[in-house]
């Protein structure tokens, strides 16, 4: 299950993960925000951590993940 519109960007490799985090930003509108989220709300704690740290980029976190998210919802990647 997936928030409809949302991107499926796998973190399991770093380097891909970062790179397809760049592509995605650099093809957005500056005013754009972009909001991570997991099951959990742990992996894309970490990955939000990792994005500010390592790589200065500033982007949201859902806290709770998808297990606290109250709002529609689609199958599939």
């Amino acid at each position: 299950m997936r928030i409809p519109d949302a991107i499926n960007i796998n973190l399991e490799e770093e380097e891909a993960f970062v790179q397809a985090v760049r592509e995605l930003i650099d093809s957005l509108e500056e005013e754009a925000e972009v909001v991570l989220y997991c099951q959990s709300s742990f992996r894309s704690s970490y990955a939000q951590a990792l994005l500010a740290s390592r790589y200065g980029y500033e982007v949201g976190n859902l806290e709770g993940g998808l297990a606290l998210y109250q709002g529609p919802l689609v199958r599939g990647q």
